[in-house]
């Protein structure tokens, strides 16, 4: 009975040991899995030109990126994780690029978050991509509006937050007769279409419009119309390096800004530069952010911004709203408890943080930003005087009054059999002025 007695308890004790083992096997391997987690890296893509003819804002876009990234880096990562930046270059001439660019990032790179790209008809190629993978894009930049997609946040001004106001203020500041003219891509395209409806509310007149294929060289007939016409000033839709012939067109002809000042709404700070100061000097800009906002916030972003190799091509909004999207986008995951996708997204509505341009918040609906806009004018320094300022910031309107909606998705769908049923061909097929 001993001997038995003796058996069992040894059985037991052994029992106890393997279930002991078992257990700290479990413990130790789910520890060990979440070490590993929170030391691999989390990946985030960056879709942007570093090579080709928008390269210049590309890469100054890529530069503040990786600008917030080393910050977020810096103060321990996004939930225990340093954050590793994959960059894929774009070509905006090709949209279709962008897109490959986004399914390489959700499936080969695994990444967590898509920022970019840098052009509208780029993200209207990437949307779609990111729907399907269940993913999540920020696109940093203005955009036209007349969509929404589950899956896409826009942290730059819609027209009616920036585009519509700055118009408003150049009616009542540098005339009533305006023209307008824009690279013959979705974004110019739209925003023109907005300020025509405005122009009719406001009993302003628009003398005249033209709309060219980006990397378009000649471009005296269409300032020849603008001489002949003789606007009070000049509405520049003009995106990427095709603002530089165009200037320069502009002067040669003797079209001076004193007499007929230009307002340009979607250049970035680099494109700025390259124009030439003497050439601009005068101009004016409408923009979310200018380097010259006092806050705390954004003398941080200029000093983080200027020790980099590109900060002598100048800092704007291109740059800060890069910055400020990878800002934004940490504390939703951090909002959020997690890095999903689908969970990041639904911590959106309501989020506020402070940024450069001033505290950025999230509207109710969670795929906006609520916006101050502002005009500068250029000076020969090449830097930018603000001239005006909202008094609030205002909320986003994706669908402005002025059309239905209905009317308004015609209007992009014409666009879009225009330029032979993609929003690229606008680059090589331009549908006329």
């Amino acid at each position: 009975m001993a001997r038995e007695r003796s058996r069992l308890a040894r059985f037991k004790a052994i029992s106890d040991a393997f279930v002991k083992v078992v257990v700290l096997g479990v413990f130790g391997f789910a520890a060990w899995k979440i070490f590993l987690a929170y030391q691999v890296p989390l990946k985030v893509a960056i879709l942007q030109p570093v090579t080709g003819t928008q390269a210049i804002t590309g890469l100054a876009m890529v530069e503040a990126y990786k600008v917030a990234i080393d910050a977020v880096n810096a103060r321990g990562g996004v939930l225990g994780r340093q954050l590793e930046p994959v960059i894929l270059d774009t070509r905006p001439e090709e949209p279709e690029k962008a897109a490959e660019a986004a399914t390489q990032a959700l499936e080969e790179e695994g990444a967590a978050v898509v920022f970019g790209p840098l052009t509208s008809a780029e993200r209207k190629a990437v949307a779609p991509v990111v729907e399907a993978h269940q993913g999540l894009l920020i696109y940093p930049r203005q955009s036209e509006g007349i969509e929404s997609f589950p899956s896409v946040f826009y942290a730059g001004p819609l027209p009616n937050q920036l585009a519509v106001p700055a118009f408003r203020w150049a009616l009542t500041t540098l005339g009533k007769r305006f023209f307008l003219v824009g690279t013959d891509t979705v974004f110019p395209r739209t925003v023109a279409a907005m300020l025509t409806d405005e122009a009719a509310d406001l009993n302003a007149e628009k003398v005249g419009e033209a709309f060219f294929r980006p990397g378009t060289q000649e471009m005296d007939d269409i300032v020849d119309e603008v001489l002949e016409l003789k606007p009070d000033f000049i509405i520049n839709l003009i995106g990427g390096d095709s603002n530089i012939p165009w200037v320069k067109a502009m002067r040669g002809a003797g079209i001076k800004s004193g007499e007929t000042p230009t307002l340009f709404l979607n250049v970035s700070a680099p494109e700025l530069r390259a124009m030439g100061a003497d050439d601009i000097a005068g101009d004016y800009v409408a923009a979310s952010y200018f380097d010259t906002l006092e806050s705390a916030a954004n003398t941080t972003f200029l000093q983080l911004m200027r020790g980099r190799p590109r900060a002598s091509q100048g800092i704007g909004a291109s740059q800060e709203a890069a910055y400020s999207s990878v800002l934004l986008w940490a504390a939703a995951a951090k909002r959020a408890k997690t890095a999903a996708p689908a969970e990041v997204a639904e911590s959106f509505p309501g989020l506020r943080i402070e940024t450069p341009r001033g505290d950025l918040t999230v509207d109710l609906n969670g795929q906006h930003v609520e916006v101050v806009p502002r005009v500068g004018q250029i000076d020969y320094a090449g830097s930018i005087k603000p001239v005006w300022e909202a008094e609030a910031p205002i909320d986003p309107v994706p669908y402005p009054i002025t059309r239905t909606h209905e009317e308004w998705q015609l209007f992009q769908k014409k666009l879009f059999v225009g330029w032979k049923g993609t929003w690229g061909d606008a680059q090589l097929n331009g549908i006329g002025r």
